[in-house]
């Protein structure tokens, strides 16, 4: 929020627009808050805290869309790229050319992983990941909630990241509705109570925030220098009487 003002600043009108000035969001209101809605998507889009999915192995032969997979291949969803660099993509970017290559062709994780040491993979293809897919998700590095809505709601036509991020099939994740439901609370509460904006250094001036995402199985955004203020007098006092801020 730090970075896109304009978002903070819409969601935090639809806020004040539906709660008015004297309580905290509450699970009932989920429903009537479409826009932070749209946030909490997007969020679990731009940045998912998990990019790779649990592996899953194949009981037999399969093909999905004119590729042959072999059994016995491990199939791992790769949600967002972990690396900085295209040059060091590693076998997880190798793992991405499922998506490119001829119709009928097999490939081995061995296989992935040569190609990947002798050739190296075009930035192009860090945008292949399911939740950074432009097919899916159009401008897939721009943080955009309002690609999830349309006419005041949400857009149903738009591919809801949550049925990615929090995995697949018997392995889904058991408490993605309570995680829902919990995120969409913390970040409702934070945005109708405080202001969220950059640090400034030691003249007064702001501190750019570019935040950076790390390397590994577990993805978290540094470099991220902001303030939290209370909004409001209302706000602080809400905040000193709440047990969930």
């Amino acid at each position: 929020m730090a970075k896109y003002p304009d978002a903070q600043r819409k969601a935090q009108e639809e806020l004040d627009d539906v709660l008015g000035s004297e309580r905290l969001p509450e699970h009932s209101d989920i429903k009537r808050l479409p826009y932070i809605r749209a946030v909490l998507l997007e969020s679990l889009r731009w940045m998912p805290a998990l990019p790779l999915g649990v592996p899953h192995r194949v009981m037999v032969d399969d093909e999905y869309n004119g590729y042959r997979i072999p059994k016995g291949s491990t199939i791992i969803a790769v949600r967002r790229f972990t690396t900085r660099s295209a040059n060091t993509l590693g076998l997880i970017g190798a793992l991405n050319l499922m998506n490119h290559r001829m119709p009928g062709e097999s490939i081995t994780p061995l296989r992935m992983f040569r190609v990947q040491l002798k050739s190296g993979l075009p930035t192009s293809y860090m945008y292949r990941a399911m939740l950074h897919n432009p097919e899916d998700y159009p401008n897939p590095g721009v943080f955009n909630p309002d690609r999830f809505v349309r006419n005041g709601e949400l857009d149903p036509d738009v591919r809801d990241p949550s049925t990615i991020a929090f995995g697949f099939g018997r392995r889904i994740c058991a408490g993605r509705h309570l995680a829902n439901d919990i995120l969409f609370l913390f970040m409702a509460s934070i945005l109708y109570a405080f202001n969220i904006e950059p640090a400034s250094d030691a003249n007064g001036n702001s501190v750019p925030v570019e935040p950076q995402p790390t390397s590994g199985q577990i993805l978290y955004l540094d470099n991220i220098p902001c303030v939290l203020k209370p909004r409001s007098v209302t706000a602080e006092r809400l905040i000193h009487k709440s047990e969930l801020l």
